[in-house]
């Protein structure tokens, strides 16, 4: 049974997303080893190239195709919110958010959420 979840903390990373990526697109193994950071390629690569080495069903294959895609149009989503609400906060709170940037801590994102 395919795990990424057993070899990264995060499987929608960077370099889970890369794997399941590669993996998706038929990319061989040793392809999706290279593309892969290198600490992560180093202390994790012997499980990773385990799990590249299992085959998946079409309907595994299937399944994880729609799960990434709806992780893009997410991604995106969330691009777009986020920009409208910062462009919002500067235009109409630009005192509050100059001083809320000014908390550690406290990026664009949670200024305007203030």
């Amino acid at each position: 049974m395919f795990h990424l979840s057993n070899v990264l903390t995060d499987v929608f990373g960077k370099s889970g997303r890369k794997i399941m990526d590669g993996i998706i697109q038929g990319t061989p193994a040793d392809e999706i080893m290279m593309s892969i950071k290198g600490q992560v390629r180093i202390k994790k690569g012997g499980d990773i190239r385990q799990l590249l080495e299992q085959s998946l069903s079409v309907y595994a294959l299937m399944q994880l195709r729609y799960s990434l895609e709806v992780l893009r149009v997410l991604d995106a989503v969330i691009s777009y919110l986020t920009k409208v609400s910062s462009e919002f906060a500067r235009e109409h709170y630009p005192c509050e958010y100059k001083i809320l940037l000014t908390v550690p801590g406290v990026g664009e994102i949670a200024a305007f959420r203030f």
